[in-house]
């Protein structure tokens, strides 16, 4: 993008990081790259949600709901380890 403006306001709203992109071509302008990962992104995606089209909308969801689902397995398995006789031979720090 390069309204550098527009790209602070986000990070002054969310958070994240700014990143200046190299220039490809010397015709080419400035652009800039706002980011953010992790759980974080899912709340700044959660409050814009409402303002993006219908396919980005729907790439929201499937990603929540993979994650939702990993999140349960990962649950599933620390209930399993955790329900062994004994233990043995396994650990269940990790959960």
């Amino acid at each position: 993008m390069k309204d550098v403006d527009a790209i602070y306001r986000f990070y002054n709203f969310f958070g994240g990081t700014i990143h200046k992109c190299k220039i490809r071509k010397s015709n080419w302008s400035q652009t800039w790259r706002w980011r953010m990962q992790g759980e974080k992104a899912f709340k700044a995606l959660e409050k814009m949600i409402n303002f993006l089209c219908l396919r980005r909308k729907e790439k929201f969801y499937v990603v929540k709901c993979d994650k939702a689902s990993i999140e349960r397995r990962k649950q599933d398995i620390c209930q399993q380890a955790k329900s062994k006789d004994g233990n043995v031979g396994s650990t269940t720090s990790s959960c």
